[in-house]
């Protein structure tokens, strides 16, 4: 075959008789960088064909194609093959390991980047309990199916596929979101991966559901079984709540000593109050006074040990629905997440039948705890008349036949 102009360019063919007498046909492809390229061949036709093929390769690519060894362009070959199978290609799968593969980060499973994280939260920054158990819960159900992967490998597409099997409702998906997305921009500050795969992920849309607030039947009721019900330990919680509005997390972390009936009111210490809420002292009402008579204690925790368990059977004595856990994930029993509840109904009853009587959103947010005054009325103010807010604050031991 006659050789084409770009292939007389690209390199020379010559006769090669070997020291064993055997004719060989030699492509000299010159110097490269340095390094003579030369290939053998049995005939001079498949010496040809190579020729024209390094000089196609050096058309496209420049003279840098040619010092490719056969052994890397099969491997090449193969691992396109391998790719195009999920439509991507070479050039796909070294961006991606050049973006999540460097600093050694894939020697850091998601297992190690969470303990990491967890202690980062509690020690260095010294957050409470309750916060990071709640992230702790988000992160365990997570590593479920992530178990024992490098983190620099979990992509975008992945976590929102994670989401959507899932098939978790608007509120537990954003809250989702939000705590993942939490714990994989702390990992990017730290450099251990490039970009956090939640970040472009789309939070939904929650419909904002009306609190719960007990009806004055309900109170006397839920008042009248946790007084009968001695042993369970839970008429401090109820009269609380229902007369207090105290967080039950907060409840969690009092003692007798913070209710001072002699001075009349309530200590809502700082290292009792909510992250970020107010500390407060909060006035106790005539009812109140009479019911915490009956219960009274000079030291002790306010709430009962497997509280949860209890106040759920004091529920379903009285009939109500017990709430639904915290993020959609029943927190295990014991320690600060046995306080944690998504909404409670009796601080809910608290605030909105306190602003009727008072008629002084100030006060009422100060009683509370809350630092803004939208709060109050985004989440706490229901519809309660002057005649219902009347007959809740006369819910007395005396109007359910008890007496001090």
């Amino acid at each position: 075959m006659k050789l084409t102009k770009k292939a007389q360019n690209a390199g020379k063919i010559r006769k090669h008789i070997t020291t064993a007498g055997k004719e060989r046909w030699v492509v000299d492809l010159g110097r490269i960088e340095g390094r003579r390229q030369r290939k053998y061949f049995k005939d001079r036709k498949s010496a040809e064909r190579h020729l024209e093929q390094k000089a196609s390769e050096k058309e496209r690519h420049g003279s840098s194609a040619l010092q490719l060894p056969d052994s890397l362009r099969q491997e090449a070959t193969e691992c396109q093959k391998r790719l195009q199978k999920v439509g991507a290609s070479i050039a796909t799968a070294t961006e991606f390991y050049l973006a999540y593969g460097d600093n050694g980060s894939f020697q850091k499973t998601l297992d190690d980047a969470i303990t990491e994280f967890l202690n980062f939260k509690q020690i260095h920054q010294n957050r409470d309990e309750t916060y990071v158990g709640k992230l702790r819960i988000a992160l365990d159900v997570f590593s479920r199916d992530f178990s024992n992967r490098a983190i620099q490998t979990i992509l975008p597409t992945e976590c929102e596929r994670w989401l959507d099997s899932k098939n978790w409702k608007p509120l537990n998906r954003r809250n989702y979101i939000r705590d993942l997305g939490i714990f994989f921009n702390w990992a990017e500050k730290k450099e251990i991966i490039q970009k956090n795969p939640f970040r472009l992920i789309s939070k939904p849309t929650v419909k904002l559901e009306t609190p719960k607030i007990f009806t004055v039947a309900e109170a006397k009721s839920l008042l009248s079984h946790a007084y009968a019900d001695k042993s369970e330990g839970l008429l401090p919680f109820v009269c609380l709540g229902l007369f207090a509005g105290i967080r039950v997390c907060e409840l969690g972390r009092m003692d007798w000593k913070d209710v001072v009936l002699e001075e009349g009111h309530i200590n809502i210490r700082p290292e009792v109050a909510k992250n970020k809420a107010i500390p407060r002292t909060i006035d106790i009402s005539d009812n109140l006074e009479k019911w915490l008579l009956l219960c009274v204690q000079e030291i002790g925790s306010l709430v009962p040990k497997n509280f949860r368990n209890k106040r759920d059977r004091l529920y379903r004595k009285v009939g109500i629905k017990a709430p639904e856990s915290q993020e959609g994930v029943e927190p295990p029993i014991g320690g600060e997440n046995e306080f944690e509840e998504r909404r409670n109904p009796f601080r809910h009853s608290f605030g909105s039948n306190h602003l009727v009587k008072h008629d002084d959103p100030g006060k009422t947010q100060l009683q509370m705890g809350q630092q803004t005054p939208s709060v109050l009325f985004k989440h706490y103010r229901q519809v309660v008349t002057r005649k219902q807010a009347a007959a809740y604050w006369t819910v007395f031991p005396e109007a359910i036949g008890l007496t001090n």
